[in-house]
């Protein structure tokens, strides 16, 4: 039996922590637990940005139009309802739930749900750095984790410009090198080559012109240092480079 699990790569992610105002003692806290565990899996500071909205409710049409942004690889949502006396606990959790994963399955992008749903206000303290742990620090390692699937590797057999945001443009990279390498394309080439395709507009453009800027720059500083260190890979270097790159 074999047994395919995500991997947590957090190597050049960019994360948005979106998190409700509402209960902020209890949030407060799950975002601290969020960015250190982001921190600890070697994000950037620069690559961790928050985002806050009201409350729970508002989170999945701001998700949405961070979604819409391009720019980010994951969304780690937090925030924490807490059961009253009447039905707004029901509405509110299901509504926000159900709006996430929407988000989620429409724009093919991982966002971590790390909405605490408690009925008392001790049960979402223990949850949020207490005795149960903090649910802001799990959510961004689940969240790493569908950033990564083995389901949508970019060595399967598919469709190199499904990915998003920056991880797309990380697959689109090795595409990239090729067509400089084999065609002699430069930057300005490329990019208005890969711009003209439909489905460049889900990936970070930006970020894909700066990826091959480095690397196209740097490229006869790499080749030696993969001579060096592995002569099978004397021919096609920069494609190895890209592959080892974006691994």
């Amino acid at each position: 039996m074999r047994t395919i699990e995500g991997q947590l790569v957090a190597r050049d992610v960019r994360i948005v922590i979106l998190a409700a105002r509402f209960n902020e003692l209890i949030v407060r806290n799950l975002v601290d637990g969020a960015t250190e565990m982001l921190r600890r899996q070697g994000v950037a500071d620069a690559d961790i940005h928050v985002v806050r909205v009201p409350g729970a409710f508002e989170l999945p049409l701001a998700a949405r139009q961070l979604a819409g942004l391009k720019r980010y690889d994951g969304i780690v949502a937090l925030g924490a309802v807490i059961r009253g006396q009447t039905p707004h606990f029901d509405f509110v959790c299901s509504e926000c739930a159900a709006g996430l994963n929407r988000v989620s399955l429409e724009h093919g992008l991982p966002i971590g749900f790390g909405v605490l749903t408690c009925d008392t206000v001790d049960q979402a303290l223990a949850r949020a750095g207490g005795k149960f742990g903090n649910k802001g620090a799990e959510t961004v390692l689940a969240t790493l984790e569908m950033i990564n699937p083995p389901c949508v590797s970019w060595r399967a057999e598919r469709n190199i410009m499904a990915a998003t945001g920056r991880q797309g443009s990380r697959c689109l990279l090795v595409q990239g090198l090729y067509q400089h390498q084999a065609i002699d394309h430069d930057i300005d080439e490329l990019m208005k080559q890969f711009g003209g395709q439909p489905d460049f507009t889900r990936i970070d453009g930006e970020y894909f012109r700066q990826l091959l800027t480095r690397i196209i720059a740097g490229k006869s500083q790499l080749d030696a240092v993969i001579k060096l260190a592995a002569p099978i890979a004397r021919s096609h270097s920069s494609i190895r480079l890209s592959m080892a790159y974006c691994g």
